[in-house]
């Protein structure tokens, strides 16, 4: 059985398939969540505690420090270029450190030119776009959400300046800190 995150899975499915093809993968809710269990079979299900599965568990190297697992094989996403994000949350507002990134998420109106016109509040403040994505929204078929990061931090003038500037020229606007 190989415990973890059913993205990683995903993500690491090729491999799983050509070299350990009997291996039964099963999805929870975090890579962590999977290395624990391996380490301690700590909540496994009743099928699972039998002695003739072996467990593994997908995840970051650093799982491996985090639980002293061995590592098996690394680098096995299908995708070498795939470079899953990881971040740090909180309750709590973070100073500006100088690096800082902030993102936000927003759906822009469904008329010609709306996302330049969003997109062009960075360049005028001279603001560095680090990444834009997008998904469909379900619910409104033709529609998107906007998934930006960029440089600077939440509450530095420049970023607030934008932010309120794209606010009124979005439908859906969640900063994202």
């Amino acid at each position: 059985h190989i415990l973890s995150k059913d993205q990683a899975l995903t993500q690491c499915w090729q491999f799983i398939h050509t070299q350990m093809p009997q291996a039964k993968p099963i999805s929870l809710d975090s890579t962590a969540t999977g290395a624990d269990w391996v380490a301690n079979n700590a909540h496994l299900p009743q099928d699972l505690i039998n002695h003739t599965h072996t467990l593994a568990a997908v995840g970051p190297k650093q799982l491996a420090d985090v639980y002293s697992l061995t590592i098996l094989n690394e680098a096995i996403q299908d995708n070498p270029l795939n470079q899953t994000r990881f971040i740090v949350i909180s309750h709590d507002k973070t100073k500006s450190t100088g690096q800082d990134k902030t993102a936000i998420v927003f759906s822009a109106k469904d008329e010609p030119g709306s996302l330049f016109t969003i997109l062009s509040e960075f360049a005028k403040a001279n603001i560095n776009l680090s990444k834009i994505s997008s998904r469909p929204i379900q619910e409104e078929p033709g529609t998107y959400y906007f998934f930006i990061n960029f440089n600077g931090h939440c509450e530095d003038k420049d970023i607030q300046d934008v932010i309120t500037a794209i606010k009124e020229k979005t439908q859906f606007f969640k900063p994202k800190f």
